[in-house]
């Protein structure tokens, strides 16, 4: 899949079958902006409405973003390729956050926020492993940049 496009036209067929509405509804945003996301008038979906779509789609963020990983998540624990995962002590996860909190810097706003909510959930213990790939994904994206 190599446009936003085809990835969203692939996840919106389903399991389940999903309407532009019901995207639209879960970003919180309006239907057009949905129906440039699948015309291809809109080339990327970032920050927030990128993991909201990604999480009412189920399927991987990076996958998503980029067309690079599994698409659904049960297909990132079978055989899943773990090399580019950050390695964190279970007991300490300071870290993680810290190299989260220096790449908020490079984010857009609307990532910003979502960072800022990230690291709040992790300080207060409240974040699953699906977090931290979602956390590591996005590392990895603003390494990039």
């Amino acid at each position: 899949m190599r446009t936003l496009q085809e990835r969203l036209k692939m996840a919106m067929a389903g399991p389940p079958k999903v309407s532009q509405a019901a995207l639209a509804r879960a970003c919180g945003v309006r239907a057009p902006s949905v129906n440039d996301w699948i015309s291809g008038k809109t080339k990327t979906i970032e920050g927030q409405n990128l993991l909201i779509a990604a999480d009412f789609l189920k399927v991987m963020p990076m996958w998503l973003a980029t067309g690079k990983g599994p698409m659904r998540k049960a297909e990132a624990k079978v055989g899943f390729d773990d090399s580019e995962l950050l390695t964190v002590d279970e007991g300490d996860l300071s870290g993680l956050l810290d190299q989260l909190k220096s790449s908020k810097n490079k984010a857009s706003p609307k990532s910003q926020a979502v960072i800022s909510r990230m690291v709040g959930l992790a300080e207060r213990g409240e974040i699953d492993d699906r977090a931290w790939t979602v956390i590591n994904d996005l590392l990895t994206e603003l390494s990039r940049k």
